[in-house]
């Protein structure tokens, strides 16, 4: 896990001592989320983003293209190398088994709008099993404006300390 949660351990390890009782830790298989910020440029504008919990580092490029909701997404051809604007509606699981079709489909990123005006949840999708495919979000009120560049050039970019999540 993350050096914070290294910490917490520690801390409740410490607790549970104080208190009397046995302690110790157990190591386990468990997803790690390395990203730690990213980009998103069209059209020479900068826009806003978050990284997803649990996506991809790295880098991809692609036309800009609206895939809508899950459902309309899901039976839309996708241009592989495109860069996919998702308007999340369906529940974390349909969205989760969407994002690794479109991964295998060849998708470059996806930017998942955030459903609220100015705020954003980066667990809205929160997959770890995806490889390659950079996930970012953004605000309902700033995708509001990044429709208007559909078709123009976009780089979306997840900084990070780790390339995969190697479950």
């Amino acid at each position: 896990g993350s050096g914070a949660e290294k910490a917490a351990a520690k801390w409740i390890e410490g607790r549970f001592l104080e208190s009397g009782l046995k302690a110790w830790k157990e190591d386990f298989a468990s997803p790690e989320d390395g990203s730690v910020s990213a980009e998103l440029k069209t059209g020479g504008i900068s826009w806003r983003v978050w990284p997803i919990q649990f996506s991809p580092v790295g880098r991809a490029r692609g036309p800009l293209v609206f895939l809508g909701n899950e459902e309309e997404a899901d039976r839309r051809e996708v241009a592989a190398g495109s860069v996919g604007i998702l308007m999340p509606m369906a529940d974390l699981f349909t969205r989760q088994a969407l994002l690794r079709k479109l991964e295998k489909a060849g998708l470059a990123a996806v930017i998942v709008v955030s459903p609220l005006n100015d705020n954003v949840n980066t667990k809205i999708v929160r997959d770890p099993t995806l490889a390659r495919m950079p996930v970012v979000t953004l605000t309902y009120a700033e995708a509001l404006h990044l429709k208007n560049q559909e078709g123009k050039e976009a780089t979306v970019q997840v900084h990070g300390e780790i390339t995969h999540m190697g479950i």
